[in-house]
């Protein structure tokens, strides 16, 4: 609902119209997210194409702190074939809520607790919010949150530093 339909929106008006725009969605049911998985998973291989590309940049505007300027990837085959894949794979997995009740991670987290654990999080990340990070955190007593001037991308170069110190840490641990 965050990222699909009501919440990220708020945070790039632009990048959402045209996102909400290339798809129809039932006025009975208005769903951003049914309307693209009909679209995605039309016999009309354009309309399939056109809904991937839209899916694709509505995701990547919001993944990096510093959007990437658009690149017309319209005509790039491998391109439109990566952007289908990813959002058929995304939509299916979002249209059945990722086969997870609510807050399922969250309560099972005492199975990992004893697990040393680093979260490294973007504070301006818009795909998944930096309270969920913290909220993970919480529930888990062997974990270290590192909150970093960066987005949901692991390619934001403050969340690539953590990420590589966090592994060498864990590195020069299982070494010893």
């Amino acid at each position: 609902d965050w990222l699909f339909e009501n919440g990220a929106k708020k945070f790039n008006l632009q990048g959402w119209l045209k996102y909400s725009s290339s798809v129809k969605t039932d006025p009975s049911y208005p769903s951003l997210l049914l309307a693209y998985n009909k679209a995605l998973f039309s016999e009309d291989e354009k309309t399939a194409q056109n809904a991937a590309l839209a899916w694709s940049q509505w995701e990547s505007n919001l993944c990096t702190l510093q959007p990437k300027e658009e690149k017309n990837t319209t005509t790039n085959d491998e391109h439109i074939k990566s952007a289908l894949e990813i959002a058929r794979i995304e939509n299916h997995f979002f249209m059945h809520s990722s086969w997870l009740k609510n807050n399922e991670i969250l309560d099972n987290t005492d199975i990992i607790k004893h697990i040393p654990t680093t979260i490294v999080q973007g504070k301006y990340d818009l795909v998944c919010t930096p309270d969920t990070a913290y909220e993970l955190h919480k529930k888990l007593p062997n974990s270290k949150l590192i909150l970093t001037v960066a987005g949901h991308s692991p390619y934001d170069q403050e969340n690539l530093n953590a990420l590589i110190c966090a592994l060498d840490e864990y590195k020069s641990v299982t070494t010893k």
